[in-house]
């Protein structure tokens, strides 16, 4: 015939009683999404490809040339009458080549 155990202490039996009356909240049960945002945007026709990279650079040598032209334009180093609006070509250009290389798929 097996015994039973008997607890040690009065206060081991007080906290097992305790915890046996504490009742837990039932965890609230959030609503599936449909359409996770990363299918939204694929699905909406509107989608970016990477340049490539001779696009990339191509942009980047445009962009740091016309800045380059900028700054000697304000140091007045390159006081052609030109220098300032060929700045704001070449950064307009290499803008344009960017946005074109991100938005043309293999450009």
């Amino acid at each position: 015939m097996a015994t039973k155990a008997k607890p040690k202490s009065k206060a081991a039996s007080a906290s097992r009683s305790a915890a046996a009356k504490v009742k837990t909240a039932p965890t609230p049960v959030t609503p599936a999404v449909s359409n996770p945002p990363a299918k939204q945007a694929a699905s909406s026709g509107f989608r970016l490809n990477p340049p490539k990279m001779s696009t990339f650079w191509a942009s980047m040598t445009l962009g740091v040339v016309g800045l380059l032209v900028y700054l000697l334009h304000i140091s007045k180093l390159l006081s052609f009458t030109w220098s300032s609006p060929l700045a704001f070509v070449l950064m307009l250009l290499a803008f344009v080549l960017l946005v074109l290389g991100l938005l043309v798929k293999g450009f």
